[in-house]
């Protein structure tokens, strides 16, 4: 199960250098926010909460050029159309 829950308070604490000293805090600031949506019963089977952190830029840019490939061969293999993307247009895609 994946949840928006705490998505703010994750996005606030991103400035902090010590990634394990994040963590801790991240994991501290979430149980009441959890236990305001879940029932206690619902909380005391889960097994581990898992916080993700965003998407950087870097990965986002990777993510939609792989993206981007697979429609180019897609393209290319079923309907023998060459597709090319201009730099400006990658990055508004990549952008939105």
């Amino acid at each position: 199960m994946t949840s928006n829950i705490g998505s703010q308070i994750i996005m606030d604490k991103l400035g902090q250098t010590d990634d394990k000293k994040k963590e801790l805090s991240l994991e501290k600031d979430m149980m009441p926010l959890l236990q305001q949506q879940f029932r206690p019963e619902f909380l005391n089977r889960v097994d581990d909460i898992i916080i993700f952190n965003p998407i950087s830029q870097k990965m986002l840019y990777q993510i939609v050029g792989i993206q981007i490939e697979e429609i180019k061969n897609m393209l290319k293999r079923d309907k023998d159309i060459t597709l090319d993307i201009s730099a400006k247009a990658f990055d508004l895609i990549a952008n939105k």
